[in-house]
């Protein structure tokens, strides 16, 4: 008796074979790959633009919330700091440049804009306006920030560290224990600025402006184009003399107690910006 049991599977193979053939010969398979990576093409060009589109959106936010006016934080920091980051993953979102941006203090009841501790480094602030705010623990290292307004800012352990602050306006201001190394000083206004501690190592101070202003404790032994005649304008607590470079002398040297002290640094901020300067009796 002959065996029939195989025959149905090879007439299954024998059909699979030829329709496999008949895909072959229509080349259906390398059409739906083509279709396939055409279609991730396609879905990778979407998200791109979708991208695109929310950084642009998420840019015209930030901008929004910088540009209005509003006591205190009001989201300003994380505004400004996304303003000026740039992303190493996303192509589309590059630093902002902040030029000409206004930050100031509106009027004599306004507390400033608080912008404690934003991190602002390689910024660009030229022409900028931060009177008035206040920027302890800010890092703008390495900003350009040349012409920018930094009158009567809170600025303490602030880092300051080679940005560009050519021609800038930092009268009246209090940058206790900050950090101006490397920075560019050329032409800038430190008149009644406080300096009580700062660090000037390679601070290029040709032609700044230091009527009045308190070295005391101050670090400009290696400061750069620094002159007596500057020197002489400065004035410094007699027991808190600033480190020179060799050569030159600090001039005006004021006595008083701890006490003294602080009743003076009390009556100084008792006006924004301050408008007493110096010891009375100095």
């Amino acid at each position: 008796m002959t065996d029939t049991t195989e025959a149905p599977a090879h007439g299954k193979r024998s059909l699979m074979h030829r329709f496999a053939d008949w895909l072959d010969a229509w080349h259906v398979t390398r059409i739906m790959n083509a279709v396939s990576a055409f279609a991730i093409l396609l879905a990778i060009a979407a998200f791109a633009l979708d991208m695109v589109g929310r950084t642009e959106e998420r840019i015209a936010r930030a901008w929004q919330l910088v540009t209005t006016p509003a006591p205190g934080n009001s989201g300003k920091i994380q505004a400004l700091e996304y303003l000026t980051s740039e992303d190493w993953w996303w192509p589309f979102k590059r630093q902002v440049p902040l030029v000409g941006i206004d930050l100031s203090k509106r009027d004599k009841d306004d507390p400033g804009v608080y912008l404690v501790n934003v991190q602002l480094p390689r910024a660009e602030l030229r022409h900028a306006n931060f009177s008035g705010a206040s920027l302890t623990f800010a890092d703008l290292s390495g900003s350009d920030a040349s012409g920018a307004d930094f009158t009567g800012i809170q600025s303490y352990a602030a880092n300051f560290s080679r940005a560009q602050l050519d021609g800038a306006n930092l009268e009246s201001s209090d940058f206790t224990g900050a950090n101006l190394n490397g920075a560019h000083l050329e032409k800038a206004n430190l008149r009644g600025a406080k300096m009580e501690g700062t660090t000037f190592s390679g601070a290029d101070m040709s032609m700044a402006i230091l009527t009045d202003t308190d070295l005391s404790q101050a670090d400009l032994r290696n400061a750069r184009s620094l002159s007596q005649a500057q020197l002489d304008q400065a004035w410094a607590w007699r027991l808190h003399p600033p480190w020179l470079p060799d050569g030159l002398t600090m001039t005006r040297l004021c006595s008083g107690t701890d006490e003294q002290k602080v009743a003076f640094y009390r009556a100084r901020y008792r006006d924004h910006p301050p408008v007493l300067h110096i010891p009375p009796d100095c």
